[in-house]
């Protein structure tokens, strides 16, 4: 009697190969705009070296360039002590008004 699930790992490993290239693919590319693209080999060492970019490529994050969150929460920060609305502030009471 032969079972029904023998002998398929080739099939399986390349099924989850193929599945891990075409992720690897769709992902953005590391390196910062303006450089040339990165080729596969170099996308997969980047992804085997760098976790960050790894989990970019499995769960499709999207890869931010360094400081432009940096000074977006600056201005938000800004805009929120011009508000009252700093940490130990929050209670509406103690805020001042800008009319």
């Amino acid at each position: 009697m032969q079972d029904g699930r023998k002998d398929h790992a080739p099939e399986n490993l390349n099924i989850l190969q193929k599945i891990a290239l075409a992720l690897l693919r769709a992902a953005p590319d590391p390196r910062p705009s303006g450089k040339k693209k990165m080729t596969g080999p170099k996308r997969r060492f980047a992804a085997s070296m760098n976790p960050e970019y790894m989990a970019t490529v499995i769960f499709k994050k999207q890869i931010q360039e360094p400081g432009v969150q940096g000074r977006a929460s600056k201005k938000r920060r800004a805009k929120k002590v011009d508000r009252g609305e700093t940490e130990g502030n929050n209670d509406p009471r103690n805020r001042t008004s800008h009319n």
